[in-house]
């Protein structure tokens, strides 16, 4: 008799579902927990040749200036699940494109485009892949933007008087060079990490030269090639195009900091 019962309410079901009902305001629609290696509800559309209706149509009506509307609401009762449990997953093909974790990580399989908007990021970071750049906010009115590519400046700082470029902590392997940047006019600040050194340099912009300041260890240069020297340089024929380059000839890697304070 169980087994008749629910045969007729999965065929009462199907043909509801085949039918397009109206529920009134007040109407509520309770999915009973069924068996566990299915979901609670499905909503099956069959397949589509030239028929382009949507899958799932949600319409709201919205008409009260003083109320703030809600048309589409998610709550999970979390009290046991596993980090990466997923609020929404979005696929094609059985692939995800889109999803959100609990936590309320995004991932997309692309590029999110923003058209006359603004993201903000706050304290947290958007990184890129690999090749690509991330931008992030390490202060009230900083922003930083770095690249992941070892051939190029490794941040730009733009403080809040939009003067800094810095970077912070880049390795530069024995006999490597590194793009500091095409045409910078400032006042860098460099240190040596490993030596414990630092030094100042004046990168002279469109005048294609540097002036070194002050070193009080003597291990940087401003010439291209000086022997056991760090040396900071412009170089027009540069591995990464024409700019300024840091060269590191100390006969290991060196961690560098470099901060320009200038225009």
């Amino acid at each position: 008799m169980v087994t008749r019962f629910a045969s007729l309410i999965r065929a009462l079901g199907a043909v509801l579902l085949s039918l397009s009902v109206a529920l009134p305001a007040s109407a509520q629609v309770m999915v009973v927990p069924g068996q566990t290696t299915r979901p609670y509800m499905n909503l099956f559309q069959p397949e589509q040749t030239t028929n382009t209706q949507p899958g799932l149509n949600v319409t709201c009506s919205w008409n009260s200036a003083g109320t703030v509307f809600t048309c589409v609401k998610v709550n999970v009762t979390d009290t046991a699940s596993a980090a990466a449990s997923l609020l929404m997953d979005l696929q094609v093909g059985g692939f995800s494109k889109f999803s959100v974790t609990k936590a309320g990580a995004l991932t997309t399989a692309t590029t999110i485009t923003a058209t006359n908007a603004n993201i903000v990021a706050g304290n947290a970071m958007l990184p890129g892949g690999s090749t690509n750049g991330r931008l992030s906010s390490n202060g009230a009115s900083n922003v930083l933007v770095q690249s992941n590519n070892a051939a190029d400046f490794f941040s730009v700082t733009l403080d809040s008087a939009k003067t800094t470029l810095s970077a912070e902590g880049v390795s530069v392997a024995s006999a490597a060079t590194l793009l500091l940047g095409v045409a910078p006019i400032c006042e860098a600040n460099v240190v040596s990490v490993e030596d414990g050194r630092p030094a100042q340099f004046e990168l002279q912009g469109s005048n294609n030269a540097t002036v070194e300041v002050r070193d009080p260890g003597a291990i940087f240069s401003a010439t291209s090639g000086t022997a056991a020297s760090i040396n900071i340089y412009y170089d027009a024929a540069g591995a990464s195009g024409a700019g300024y380059y840091l060269q590191n000839l100390r006969g290991a890697t060196r961690t560098i900091r470099f901060i320009c304070n200038g225009v």
